[in-house]
């Protein structure tokens, strides 16, 4: 296995989301094979990237893989080609904001959420400037990470998904 990268689809979360009603589009490629929305996290702090996962879960959307280091991230990003990404700026082999740009010139219509401890405006503004369509500040909450995905996705009620 390619060190910092963790898959985390099981057969019965395949199943489970296979089942679940399918409210949003999927994007083309591999996330189009779920009935629901998917996600990739790259976040380098585990308990941050724990807790997004369960979060991410509880709202219904499958996460297809994790990542503690950007250019392995963007692989995944590249491979799953989720509808969400979820990405930190302070990743220990590159700045976020640099894998935001690769990931937006390669797969444009994913949803790129930065999550992150950096609150400085200027990179608020960059980041969203850069692609990015939400940006939250850590420590998040379930109820602002619901709120941003019933912003990105009104068709798909993630408050009723708990």
């Amino acid at each position: 296995m390619n060190e910092g990268v963790t898959p985390v689809e099981s057969d019965e979360e395949a199943k489970a989301a296979e089942a679940a009603p399918a409210a949003a589009p999927a994007a083309p490629g591999p996330a189009a094979a779920h009935d629901g929305l998917t996600a990739v996290i790259i976040e380098d702090d585990t308990i941050s990237r724990t807790l997004l996962r369960g979060i991410l879960r509880n709202c219904g959307v499958v996460v297809v893989g994790e990542s503690s280091l950007g250019r392995k991230g963007g692989e995944l990003v590249a491979s799953h080609e989720p509808n969400i990404v979820c990405l930190d700026i302070g990743l220990p082999d590159m700045d976020g904001t640099e894998l935001l740009g690769a990931i937006r010139s390669r797969q444009p219509t994913a949803h790129v959420i930065m999550v992150t401890g950096v609150s400085e405006t200027e990179r608020v503004r960059a980041a969203l400037a850069g692609g990015a369509v939400g940006y939250i500040v850590k420590p998040y909450s379930e109820s602002r990470i619901r709120s941003t995905l019933n912003r990105l996705f009104p068709g798909y009620n993630f408050d009723a998904r708990r």
